[in-house]
């Protein structure tokens, strides 16, 4: 399947620039959370 690197997908990057402080807030406790559940560490293992 191909998939557009996140980093290149307009719809995202257009979705982010629009964003409120609130929400990138919002959206940057969201991913520190997945970024430190224990899961996610063992996975990578």
């Amino acid at each position: 399947m191909n998939r557009t690197p996140p980093m290149q997908d307009q719809t995202l990057v257009d979705a982010l620039d629009n964003a409120t402080s609130l929400e990138l807030i919002q959206l940057s406790m969201l991913v520190e959370r997945l970024l430190t559940d224990p899961r996610r560490i063992v996975a990578l293992r």
